[in-house]
């Protein structure tokens, strides 16, 4: 829908050039920059989603810790008191579905304090990791955002 809208546009700001014939070359480039800026801005939109979703589930898993005195062992413990549902996880990544799956990984994951991306599976579900005291949820995919990290090591957006 949002290419038609563009081409339309386009053909009618550009159409005084098409008769000339160096009108189709400018449209195209035009064309291809405007689709390309589009597709650029859904992604950061997407990936702007997952990470509000993970802070959100952050922010909940540490509601759940001063309330409770201990450490959730499953993420499904937060519902419904401390959560409505698990988020989505949505990461416009070729091959990960949309899902709220989460996946829980064994403590060793967490090395130096961090999720080690060569023990997780790359699921582009939710993971979650406990070693001791220390929750770490994060998007279970190697994949890099937008910005250039791996997804795993993002952090939700407070």
């Amino acid at each position: 829908m949002r290419r038609s809208k563009i081409s339309v546009i386009l053909a009618a700001v550009l159409a005084p050039w098409a008769a000339t014939g160096c009108g189709v070359f400018i449209k195209d480039n035009i064309t291809r920059d405007v689709e390309r800026h589009v597709q650029e801005v859904d992604l950061r939109a997407v990936e702007s989603r997952t990470l509000t979703h993970l802070s959100t589930l952050e922010q909940s898993v540490s509601d759940f810790y001063r309330a409770e005195k201990r450490v959730p062992e499953k993420l499904e413990e937060l519902i419904p008191k401390y959560l409505s549902e698990i988020p989505q996880v949505e990461l416009g990544v070729k091959g990960h579905s949309t899902n709220n799956d989460v996946r829980l990984y064994p403590a060793e994951v967490i090395q130096d304090g961090a999720i080690d991306g060569v023990r997780i599976r790359d699921t582009g579900r939710w993971g979650y990791a406990v070693k001791g005291n220390r929750v770490i949820i994060f998007v279970d995919c190697v994949h890099r955002t937008s910005k250039g990290n791996p997804w795993y090591q993002e952090r939700g957006v407070y």
